[in-house]
C-alpha cells in the first residue's frame, strides 16, 4: 500500500483544483517508480552492514524477490557492482546545497531510468 498526499494540509487549508495538476503528476511519477524498482536494504553502509550486505544479505533477498518479480530493477544500498545490471543507491549526507545537487541529480537520473523502461 501506498499513502499519498492528495492536497489538505492539516491546518485546513487545501490546494486549489486549478494547482493540483503537479501534484498528480509527482504521484504518478512514483507509482512509475514503485512499479519498476526496488531498494533492498537501508542504510547498510552504516553501522559495519557492508560485508553482510554484499556476501549474503542482499542476494537473500534478491533471490526470493527476483523469481516472484523477474522485471523489477532491484537496487543495493551500498556502493560496488551487483550483478547482473542491477545498480546500487547512495545516500548522501550533508547540507542543504549539497542535497540540493543530489536530489537534481536525482532527479535526472530517475527521468532517464523511466526512459529505459
Amino acid at each position: 500500500m501506498a499513502g499519498v498526499w492528495s492536497g489538505l494540509y492539516l491546518n485546513g487549508a487545501t490546494v486549489a483544483q486549478s494547482e493540483l495538476s503537479p501534484y498528480v503528476q509527482l504521484v504518478l511519477d512514483e507509482m512509475e517508480l514503485l512499479t519498476h524498482s526496488i531498494e533492498i536494504g537501508n542504510e547498510d553502509p552504516l553501522d559495519n552492514g557492508y560485508n553482510s550486505c554484499v556476501s549474503y544479505r542482499f542476494y537473500a533477498f534478491y533471490q526470493a524477490l527476483s523469481r516472484k518479480y523477474p522485471d523489477v530493477h532491484y537496487i543495493s544500498t551500498v556502493e560496488w557492482t551487483p550483478p547482473n545490471g542491477m545498480s546500487d543507491g547512495t545516500h548522501p549526507y550533508g547540507n542543504e546545497r549539497s542535497r540540493v545537487q543530489y536530489l537534481r541529480a536525482a532527479h535526472h537520473d530517475m527521468d532517464l531510468l523511466s526512459c529505459q523502461m
